[in-house]
């Protein structure tokens, strides 16, 4: 697998992983051999990097970090987020907005990403509430 810019992909390479759009729709899955609607599509989305398959990837099974669910969560989160400030960065305006939520959902990435990483020493400072920030 290989993180290259957009603008080197060509016909014939083959996706990596899944895209989803920020409400969790998959737009593209793993496997897919990029053609020119495809790219186009992605450019007029703002893609700027994809991740593709190289043939020394074939048969292996690279594990993410997180699920692909708490993915998908934590992309919905961050798009409400970003609907509820919709330019403005005091969130106290945006009553709609659940810290709460936020916090739970950043702990369950910290939580997966330690546990995937059993037997590794990882750096992960445990912040499990705002109280723990001095807030």
């Amino acid at each position: 697998m290989r993180l290259i810019s957009i603008d080197k992909v060509h016909f014939g390479h083959v996706l990596y992983g899944n895209i989803f759009n920020m409400e969790g729709q998959c737009l593209f899955t793993a496997g897919l051999k990029l053609e020119s609607h495809v790219l186009d599509r992605l450019v007029a989305m703002k893609f700027k990097h994809l991740l593709i398959s190289d043939a020394p990837d074939m048969g292996v099974d690279a594990k993410p970090l997180i699920s692909e669910g708490l993915r998908l969560a934590a992309l919905k989160m961050m798009h409400k987020i970003f609907r509820s400030l919709r330019g403005n960065t005091d969130v106290a305006t945006a009553p709609d907005l659940d810290m709460k939520a936020v916090f739970e959902t950043c702990n369950a990435m910290v939580d997966e990403i330690a546990m995937s990483q059993r037997g590794r020493v990882i750096d992960i400072p445990t912040v499990k509430s705002p109280e723990d920030l001095g807030a």
